[in-house]
């Protein structure tokens, strides 16, 4: 499994916590205006903390009217947009926290999460660049900083920056993680080393069972890797599904070979999840393999046949191979099953233009267009 490709960004808040946060350039001012800006502040934290987001962003928003340099409230501002999701109101406020104090370390750091987030690899490098030369001791800016080397393919980089992290603080993800870039570099006996390590630090570590599992089977040792793959489920349930989540995050990166072996990994573990189908498929449309494509979402509507999206992938390659009538069949029973996906208009609004359909086309694009403003009043 590609532990690169985790999720970072949502977790930056709880690893380093909001008590972190201190501009130390701000002066030691008592004006009405600073005081003002400190209360609303402090209420926006503690919104924050009990994850009211809606009333933080409120008071961080006070904060910055009362004084527009204050970078802890730009910094808070910016986590509460990580926690919504909306990743490039969250770099806007952190570029600006930096721009007032670029020695402001958890500005850089949390931008630095930010921008792998948004797949913006080169980055990100250089913001935990910025991190670790104010904070050389900073184990997690080392750490992400070589999952976003992992993820640019830079292995051997990753590889030091993953040792850097490890003799500041031992931790059993980076060991994990190690293991991914050593893997790729063909180092299979050190990668092995750091799973054993990664579960004698945390027993109960799905992703490293699951690893050490595909590691083993390489090297021929199959009933040890069935067994860690048993032990990966013992200890998380839910883990194929989470190899689902992360490969639709590679999808939508761009990153298709990625998404696959995510869906490899999940198929693995749970062999009639339909969901890894379908991601699996459309792994394989992003690079035209139209036949594996089709076979993943035909086994998909075998598992479900009310799977809204495995209709649309058999749409899309459908419709790759100009098999009209049958892709606008395939989209419209997507549409039957999940009407407020503004995709599954838009596409048969496609086919139905290329089938000289041209009104039932427009009237298509017209209620994709509807959805998709729905959706962005809605955020």
């Amino acid at each position: 499994m590609n532990a690169a490709t985790r999720v970072i960004v949502v977790a930056l808040a709880a690893a380093i916590g909001m008590a972190s946060l201190g501009d130390a350039s701000r002066a030691a001012q008592d004006s009405a205006e600073t005081r003002r800006a400190k209360a609303a502040y402090d209420r926006a934290i503690g919104y924050y903390q009990q994850r009211q987001y809606v009333l933080a962003r409120a008071k961080f928003d006070e904060a910055l009217a009362a004084d527009a340099k204050f970078a802890d409230a730009l910094v808070g501002r910016g986590l509460t947009s990580i926690a919504e999701g909306k990743m490039l109101d969250a770099l806007h406020d952190l570029d600006a926290a930096v721009a007032i104090n670029p020695k402001y370390t958890a500005a850089w750091f949390y931008r630095g999460g930010v921008l792998g987030g948004l797949n913006r690899n080169d980055e990100a490098v250089a913001s935990f660049d910025k991190v670790v030369a104010l904070d050389p001791k900073m184990a997690a800016a080392h750490h992400d900083r070589g999952l976003a080397l992992d993820k640019l393919g830079k292995y051997a980089e990753a590889d030091a920056a993953y040792a850097q992290a490890l003799s500041i603080r031992e931790d059993a993800q980076t060991y994990v993680d190690r293991a991914h870039a050593r893997t790729r570099l063909g180092k299979l006996s050190e990668a092995l080393a750091d799973l054993d390590r990664a579960i004698a630090l945390a027993p109960k570590h799905a992703q490293a069972y699951f690893n050490r599992g595909r590691l083993r089977e390489k090297l021929g040792r199959r009933d040890e890797a069935a067994a860690d793959r048993k032990a990966a489920l013992e200890h998380d349930p839910d883990f194929a599904a989470y190899c689902v989540q992360q490969a639709v995050r590679s999808l939508n990166q761009g990153r298709p070979l990625d998404a696959r072996e995510m869906c490899d990994a999940a198929i693995d573990l749970s062999p009639k999840l339909g969901p890894a189908y379908v991601a699996r498929g459309m792994s394989f449309v992003a690079t035209s393999d139209w036949k594996r494509a089709e076979d993943d979402f035909q086994t998909a509507l075998g598992l479900d046949p009310k799977s809204a999206d495995a209709h649309c992938g058999l749409g899309v390659v459908q419709e790759a191979r100009k098999e009209l009538p049958a892709a606008d069949a395939a989209f419209s029973r997507a549409i039957e099953l999940a009407p407020q996906n503004p995709q599954f208009w838009r596409r048969r609004g496609a086919v139905r233009s290329a089938l000289g359909q041209a009104r039932t086309a427009e009237s298509d694009f017209a209620q994709a267009a509807a959805l998709e403003e729905a959706h962005r009043r809605k955020e």
